[in-house]
């Protein structure tokens, strides 16, 4: 199950426009689909154009989308503009596509012992709640806080809101955008920390550069699959990493090891470079015959 974001991401390139199906929690559960796993989706997708774009295309996923999370804002449309430099978001502050007011029948879900991924999901004054029926989930958490800077004191309620839930999930996924942007330290630092929260895992993606994995017996690395003058389409590579880790725990278990760590991780970072050598963000992730698990080139 993935809870968290669903939006229309408007990207703007040059003149230029296209509206694409998105949001962390939207990919993390289309990703995780497409490599065989059943998942359904807790979001903000309402009874307007981009909500009725959004079920289609969840439809025809065979993801199942469960009552909205939020029964009055609108569904989030995201603008992006691109250029030579890379990606820039446009977030509001009172953008609503994370924002989730979870009720019994979507805690129904995750007490059936589902493995469950949050995902740019917010819950502001609820977490301390929220974190407390997490912790008695018979299923695995997983958490990627994904915050964007939106102003004002929103970093600072983000971070509190993280160090309320970082305690009881298995694994939180950072980068160093997120640690700079929510601690102003570095990504080392940052996973040092949730470990210390009581985290069981981090799972850190360092770009171009791959992705790590951290518990408390220690450390394994992978490196990614793309020179990043290959890469089409950097969107949606994180939400592809997590959505293929998530994947390999609800089909394998809890690795027991390190090394099972490093197998999985290279597994991700086939998922990633595929769905970085193609545009679309959630269209774009690939379906599980199109990965090559020994960790070639694809």
């Amino acid at each position: 199950m993935s809870i968290g974001s669903a939006v229309i991401d408007r990207i703007l390139d040059g003149v230029d426009r296209l509206d694409a199906v998105g949001g962390a929690a939207l990919n993390v559960a289309v990703g995780a689909q497409r490599l065989g796993i059943a998942t359904s989706l807790i979001a903000v997708v309402q009874d307007d154009d981009a909500g009725r774009t959004i079920r289609s295309f969840l439809e025809r996923e065979g993801v199942a989308l469960a009552r909205s999370a939020h029964t009055t804002r609108p569904t989030a449309v995201v603008e992006s503009r691109r250029d030579g430099d890379g990606i820039e978001y446009r977030f509001s502050s009172d953008d609503p596509s994370g924002l989730l007011q979870l009720v019994d029948e979507h805690f129904a879900f995750v007490n059936q012992g589902h493995t469950v991924a949050l995902s740019a999901a917010r819950f502001a004054d609820d977490a301390g709640r929220v974190a407390a029926l997490l912790d008695d989930a018979p299923g695995r958490v997983l958490y990627d806080p994904n915050p964007r800077r939106r102003g004002g004191d929103d970093a600072l309620a983000h971070r509190r809101e993280i160090e309320t839930l970082a305690p009881v999930m298995d694994l939180v996924k950072l980068s160093a955008d997120d640690a700079d942007l929510l601690w102003g330290c570095s990504l080392d630092d940052a996973t040092a920390e949730i470990l210390g929260l009581g985290a069981r895992a981090v799972l850190a993606t360092h770009g171009a550069g791959g992705a790590s994995i951290t518990t408390s017996a220690g450390s394994t690395y992978a490196s990614s699959q793309l020179s990043a003058s290959e890469v089409v389409d950097p969107m949606g590579a994180g939400d592809a990493t997590l959505a293929a880790i998530g994947a390999s725990i609800v089909r394998d278990g809890w690795p027991a090891a390190t090394s099972e760590w490093t197998d999985r991780l290279h597994f991700a970072m086939a998922v990633a470079a595929y769905t970085c050598l193609h545009s679309g963000g959630a269209t774009s992730m690939p379906r599980a015959e199109q990965v090559n698990h020994a960790g070639a080139r694809l």
